[in-house]
């Protein structure tokens, strides 16, 4: 029986089925207390198609396992049990990446990094790639019971499936909800319903006729404001025992006027409660005491074995005092009603259901499905210990194992408490603490893990006497760990005690000599003394190098990386040194990392003929690991690369596929660094108008999540469009407000850039003394970099200060050494010829002049950059000017206008033409086309 009303059903499947609006949307479905949220949600998902929907939901009043490991619980669901969808979506991979998948989702193996955003981001991967198939759809219920914590990982899911289209519904109270923590587009309230409603619903309800709705509505509806639950309650706890009564079949009025209704959602629980059987007492307030639902086939099988009447069962689900939750392909049995649940939890003692535990064996107990409910602390409230210790081992290894360690410890200290009382009960108790221990640090309860194995190292005392081998073993294990909780504690000096007391042990094994170096390590880095940590670091490593733990010599690598000094040779030496130590037939995840990082540095270098060597191994490590955030980097710098030799097409063909990917799509980090990097191709090839497309939409991604530093980045870029193309003023304010940004975050890469194109936007504005000034600024971060790209950038911004000051022997020794450093940097050798053509040109040097001009054709021709074409085409026009060669002038001119023209094509800008057109820079050149009828727009 639905007690929703159909105008609420139809407004929300409306709102379900209305055509997505290119991006995702979000339906709030508020209510009081006992409104039906949770119906309405059901409701819906009983109704949706699996061939149309993907839906899932996730219950904030449940909670069992927290929402950062909900998506890896629903992947591992759909890949154990071979899901079509999941299925599908595995096969897109290759075998070897296909394994990893399975190998990391059934736990045998480990990612570098943060397990729970790789998880995250292959849930999101697969909803993606399943948004083009079918309708996303994500349910957060009761979100009022979030923490904090818990809303910013939602809103983080959130804004990740709104890029899909996708389809989000929140429930709650709204006096719960704090305000301005949710955006929503839709409201769907649940209204109180009216008298009429009520008397109709109670006439099903009861199968009674019209007479008896009435005179129950007209006595319980002011006391049951309209609520569909108290109503319910009210029925159930007042009415049904009046109409059991009736011989007739009609209410006796008399007894009627006698029934006082409760309003208190208290005194309706208790009345409902005293209206049911013993045996149906004890079995809901069993339920009420178990941390997690139970799925709908583990209901039906306790209800088979305990022998409960099913009309009771029935009568459950009707009265709203259990509901199923359908979530896809399975279904769970909750009291979804929280008032309910707590009045049982807080009135039922434990001895009350004890004959419900005492009525199977233990056997029944002991399935392996009894695990997931936590049944341990009811039956050590009954007095059943033995049983309680070995169901709360099983319960705190398989809470451990699913990823919720805060539930794992509670039961893990629960055995611990009662090994403290019964220490005959569990033999295995070191185990026990060493996972307590494991879930603790997990937990960033360092105080408790200290305890924990301190107690643990205790226990292993008197075989360290002895030398026993495993005790020994095990002592040493939990003094590394007890050194390690009073680092994260700040307790650094106990920390110092401990580490010398046991690296003094000629037993210790090396990995954890090794650790102990680390831990070691760490306490000299918070104190402060830097190369001692340093060396610390260094000393483990080598041990874990020594060992082959390729894992460790990652972990030891990106610490001691925080201490070099970023983009520097010293850093690639290192990170090549490290590589040196992996073996690369083993592909493994941490040399991609490595690789990557080294990639990145001959980038950063202008090294491009290294980095692409370093491109093909990284590749055929991603081709056997899941590592979508890798990959990306991958197709950007495969694109860098080919830009590098002016492979255009190339270069633009892995941003485009990477924008295709469904993996981008979700993630607008990637989709604004791609948008970015499109823009700064198209602005390499003078493609002026698209390029500012491409960043004004990387820009507006960036602003709507907050991609503080990215967002700067595009400044820059747009300040160094505009310069491109002469247009001051709008140069001049995205590079002021980059540079402020820039100053007040100590950016110093982006402190660098906007300096040296500060200094040519005096250039242009004639203000030399403001262009030096920056190009002072900027020498120091230049030095302090070790960055041969930056180095170049800052020499040719310098050597046109030097030509505009007339310092043409000095820029003209320094244009040398910007070709000699140069090497294979082609468009660098390339501008440096163009540079000395200005210089001799400037010096009326005409001869030599000419033939740097002519010496750069070829070069100019395989490179085809349009801005160095128009560049060269300028100065080539003036050059024949000057030497009076008539027939040369000419058909240089007309190159000069073409190359003008093909300019003021690609801005497809009223203004920025007239800007470009008006630039002193190449004012005698556009007189001349104009007086020659070349220049025509």
């Amino acid at each position: 029986m639905n007690w929703i009303t159909p105008q609420v059903i139809h407004q929300l499947e409306q709102l379900i089925e209305s055509p997505p609006s290119g991006s995702g949307r979000s339906v709030a479905i508020v209510g009081d207390e006992g409104s039906g949220k949770s119906e309405l949600v059901n409701y819906l998902f009983d109704h949706l198609s699996p061939e149309l929907y993907f839906a899932v939901r996730y219950d904030f009043s449940e909670k069992p396992f927290p929402l950062e490991n909900f998506f890896e619980q629903l992947l591992k669901e759909n890949q154990r049990h071979q899901r079509t969808d999941c299925n599908h979506f595995l096969q897109l991979f290759s075998e070897d990446k296909r394994r990893h998948i399975e190998e990391v989702l059934q736990g045998r193996v480990e990612v570098p990094g943060n397990r729970a955003e790789w998880m995250r981001d292959l849930f999101l991967h697969f909803t993606s790639w399943l948004s083009e198939r079918k309708k996303i759809l994500l349910a957060l219920e009761n979100i009022h019971l979030a923490t904090v914590s818990e809303l910013a990982e939602a809103k983080q899911i959130v804004q990740q499936l709104n890029s899909l289209a996708g389809l989000v519904l929140y429930s709650f109270i709204p006096e719960k909800l704090k305000k301005n923590v949710l955006d929503f587009d839709q409201t769907v309230l649940l209204p109180k319903l009216s008298v009429k409603e009520v008397e109709e619903r109670v006439r099903k309800y009861f199968s009674t006729d019209p007479f008896n709705a009435r005179l129950i509505t007209n006595q319980c509806y002011l006391k049951s404001r309209g609520n569909p639950q108290r109503i319910r309650f009210m029925l159930e706890g007042l009415y049904r025992p009046l109409l059991e009564e009736s011989e007739s079949g009609t209410l006796d009025i008399r007894k009627l006027r006698k029934v006082r209704v409760p309003d208190d959602w208290e005194a309706l629980s208790g009345l409902v409660f005293r209206q049911l059987s013993p045996q149906e007492q004890q079995f809901l307030a069993m339920l009420a005491q178990l941390n997690s639902p139970l799925l709908e086939e583990d209901f039906r099988y306790f209800v088979r074995q305990l022998e409960l009447p099913e009309a009771a069962v029935e009568r459950w689900f009707r009265s709203g005092l259990l509901l199923k939750k359908n979530q896809g392909e399975y279904a769970k049995v909750v009291l979804a009603f929280l008032p309910w649940k707590t009045w049982l939890k807080q009135h039922v003692s434990f001895e009350m259901f004890k004959p419900l535990l005492d009525s199977r064996d233990s056997r029944f107990w002991l399935a392996d499905w009894t695990r997931k409910y936590r049944f341990s602390h009811l039956f050590y409230e009954c007095g059943e210990t033995n049983l309680a210790v070995q169901l709360a081992e099983r319960e705190a290894f398989y809470l451990k194992e699913i990823g919720n360690p805060a539930e794992a410890a509670d039961r893990f200290y629960f055995l611990v408490r009662l090994h403290h009382l019964f220490p005959d009960l569990i033999p295995n108790i070191r185990a026990i603490l060493e996972a307590l221990g494991e879930v603790y640090l997990q937990l960033g309860a360092q105080e408790n893990a200290f305890e924990i194995y301190r107690y643990l190292r205790e226990l292993h005392q008197a075989g360290l006497e002895k030398n026993h081998e495993e005790s020994v073993q095990a002592w040493l294990n939990a003094s590394i760990e007890m050194a390690r909780a009073l680092v994260a504690m700040d307790a650094y000096q106990e920390a110092r005690y401990l580490l010398r007391e046991v690296l003094a042990k000629k037993i210790l094994p090396d990995e954890l000599r090794a650790e102990g170096f680390r831990l070691y390590a760490d306490i000299e880095w918070h104190t402060g003394k830097k190369e001692h940590a340093v060396e610390r670091y260094r000393n483990a490593q080598e041990i874990f190098q020594k060992v082959g733990n390729e894992r460790q010599v990652y972990e030891i690598y990106r610490r001691i990386k925080q201490f070099l000094r970023p983009d520097t040779a010293e850093q690639l030496e290192y990170v090549s040194q490290t590589l040196h130590s992996f073996d690369p037939s083993r592909n493994r995840p941490e040399y991609g990392f490595l690789l990557r990082d080294r990639i990145q540095l001959l980038l950063n270098q202008g090294d491009y003929l290294h980095s692409i060597k370093d491109c093909l191994p990284l590749w055929r490590v991603l081709r056997r690991h899941y590592l979508p955030r890798l990959e990306i980097q991958l197709g950007f710098y495969f694109s860098e690369i080919h830009a590098f030799w002016g492979k255009w097409k190339y270069a633009l063909g892995h941003i485009r596929r990477l924008i295709k990917e469904n993996y981008v799509a979700i993630h607008p980090f990637f989709r604004a660094q791609s948008y970015i990097q499109l823009g700064v191709l198209e602005k390499e090839q003078a493609f002026y108008h698209s390029a500012r497309d491409y960043f004004e939409k990387g820009l507006q991604i960036c602003q709507e999540n907050h991609f503080i530093e990215q967002a700067n980045e595009i400044k820059i870029q747009l300040g160094h469009l505009y310069l491109s193309i002469h247009a001051i003023i709008r140069a001049r304010d995205y590079l002021w407000e980059a540079h402020r940004w820039a100053q007040r975050h100590q950016h110093f890469e982006h402190l660098r850039q906007s300096r040296l194109y500060l200094s040519h936007l005096a250039l242009q504005k004639g203000d030399l003394s403001e262009a030096r000034r920056w190009l002072k600024e900027a020498r120091p971060l230049i030095e302090a970099a070790e960055d041969r790209v930056d180095f170049l950038n800052y020499l040719y911004y310098f050597i046109l200060y030097l030509i505009h000051q007339n310092d043409l022997e000095k820029a003209k020794t320094l244009t040398e050494l910007l070709i000699q450093r140069a090497g294979e940097l082609t468009r660098y050798r390339l501008v440096g010829q163009w540079l000395l053509v200005k210089i001799y040109l400037a010096s009326s040097q005409l001869e030599k002049a000419e033939k740097f001009y002519e010496q750069a054709r070829e070069l100019r021709r395989r490179l085809h950059l349009m801005q160095v074409e128009y560049l060269f085409s300028c100065e080539g026009a003036r050059l024949a000017h000057l030497r009076q060669k008539q027939a040369l002038f000419r058909e240089r001119l007309r190159e000069a206008c073409g190359a003008i023209q093909e300019l003021l094509a690609r801005l497809d800008d009223p203004i920025m033409e007239a800007q470009f057109l008006e630039s002193r820079d190449h004012a005698d050149i556009v007189q001349w086309c104009k007086e020659a009828d070349w220049l025509k727009k």
